[in-house]
C-alpha cells in the first residue's frame, strides 16, 4: 500500500515519489478507525458510502476512495485528492462534513472510533 512505502522511505529521508521517480502533487488522505465488534465493518463501509460517495463526488479534484481492511476491526479509508489544495477546500467544508458525520454516528452508533493521524 501506498502509505506503508512512504513511511518506510520516509524514514529514510526520502519521500516514496522520490525512490519510485514519479513526482506528483497528488495528495492521499489516510483515514483510520476501529470497529467494533468487527463484524460491523461491512456495515461501516456501506453506511460510508451511501453518505460519504455522493458529498466526496461533488467536490472538486476527489479522484477516489478505497478501503483497507485489518484483522482486529481495522479498517483504514484511502481518499485520493489531484492535489493537496484539492484536499485543503474540501476538508474546510466542515459545515457538510459534521452534518455527514452526525448522520453516520446516528446510524453507526458507537461501533467505531477515528484513530489519530
Amino acid at each position: 500500500m501506498l502509505h506503508a512505502a512512504e513511511d518506510h522511505y520516509g524514514k529514510h529521508g526520502l519521500s516514496y515519489r522520490q525512490m519510485v521517480g514519479v513526482e506528483t502533487s497528488m495528495k492521499v488522505d489516510r483515514i483510520s478507525f476501529v470497529v467494533n465488534p468487527a463484524s460491523k465493518i461491512e456495515d461501516f463501509i456501506d453506511v460510508d458510502r451511501r453518505l460519504y460517495d455522493s458529498w466526496l463526488r461533488q467536490q472538486p479534484g476527489y479522484l477516489s476512495k478505497q478501503y483497507a481492511r485489518y484483522p482486529g476491526g481495522r479498517l483504514d479509508l484511502l481518499v485520493f485528492w489531484r492535489s493537496d489544495e484539492d484536499y485543503k477546500r474540501a476538508t474546510s467544508n466542515t459545515k457538510d462534513i459534521d452534518r455527514i458525520e452526525a448522520r453516520f454516528r446516528s446510524e453507526m452508533g458507537q461501533t467505531y472510533r477515528r484513530l489519530p493521524k
